[in-house]
């Protein structure tokens, strides 16, 4: 019995250790959502897919000033972390590479043909995911830049910017990034569209608040005659204001569509999209809530050739 009675005070001791470890990971990862350098870090090879066209030699030098900051922790995205400057006017948005590279292990590991189909998968969902996240950063930067407020958009590793920024994650620990080596992307800072329009009728101004409205409807319905959809066009979290203009904060979910540019699409998108807002209008702010529904209609009804 002595033998049962040792195994079992071990068989406790490991569980607790484990337990301990467990508890100790997932603190840390609240502590700092789960930001790593390796998660930012990728060894993907040039690809001409992403190039952009050069920036004007005096748009690249305000970038490279830009750059100059300190950026601070502010928030994780699906796709990407973001952090923001000193000067709380800019973003730098780095790209979460996890989900997108290659792992070697996986492609070496042999497992029963009962269950390789969930291992084959997930290699397979690695290249779809970068695709479909890089073809979204590109159409967001290259052919709808004023709707996203990207200031500089960098998918390739280059030589050319001979930069390092500083950063601190969320406890305030610094790391410095060369950024010749990252896929990143700047962004002006925008504010949220709840919060503009609640701050705007706070201070009196329901005109501007109507005019966030009409704003958001034609920053929707100007992607929608150009072909391009997005996966995650939600109001409250993925659109904002820079000043007046109304921006999409996430870049990580567009893509081609020629079907939206037919009415009966855009329409039914349209009212997918705004469902919710419309619903946040109503419970928080009724007095908009009747201009609403008649912008709706005009928008609704709005030909789109």
């Amino acid at each position: 019995m002595k033998w049962f009675k040792k195994l079992c005070k071990f068989a406790i001791k490991a569980f607790l250790i484990y337990a301990l470890f467990i508890l100790t990971m997932r603190f840390c990862y609240k502590q700092t959502d789960g930001f790593m350098l390796s998660k930012v870090q990728s060894d993907f090879t040039f690809d001409p897919r992403w190039e952009h066209p050069p920036l004007p030699e005096e748009e690249f030098e305000k970038v490279k000033n830009l750059l100059n900051q300190k950026y601070y922790y502010l928030a994780k995205g699906g796709q990407c972390y973001a952090f923001i400057s000193e000067d709380q006017t800019t973003i730098l948005k780095l790209l979460n590479i996890k989900h997108m590279r290659e792992s070697k292990w996986l492609n070496s590991l042999s497992l029963p043909h009962v269950i390789d189909f969930r291992r084959l998968r997930f290699l397979r969902d690695r290249p779809r995911i970068h695709l479909q996240a890089f073809t979204s950063y590109k159409i967001a930067y290259e052919e709808i830049k004023e709707d996203t407020g990207i200031l500089f958009s960098h998918l390739n590793k280059t030589d050319f910017l001979h930069k390092k920024v500083t950063i601190y994650d969320k406890i305030g620990i610094r790391y410095e990034l060369d950024l010749d080596k990252t896929e990143f992307i700047l962004q002006k800072k925008a504010e949220y569209t709840y919060p503009k329009i609640s701050r705007l009728l706070e201070s009196g101004d329901i005109e501007g608040a109507k005019k966030c409205i009409d704003n958001v409807f034609t920053l929707l319905l100007s992607h929608y005659k150009m072909g391009i959809d997005n996966q995650d066009a939600v109001v409250r979290k993925n659109l904002g204001f820079i000043g007046d203009k109304a921006i999409a904060i996430d870049l990580g979910q567009f893509y081609k569509n020629e079907e939206v540019k037919k009415s009966q699409v855009y329409r039914e998108k349209f009212l997918i999209q705004t469902v919710k807002f419309k619903k946040w209008i109503e419970e928080n702010h009724p007095i908009l809530y009747p201009y609403l529904l008649q912008k709706t209609h005009e928008f609704l009804e709005e030909d789109p050739s």
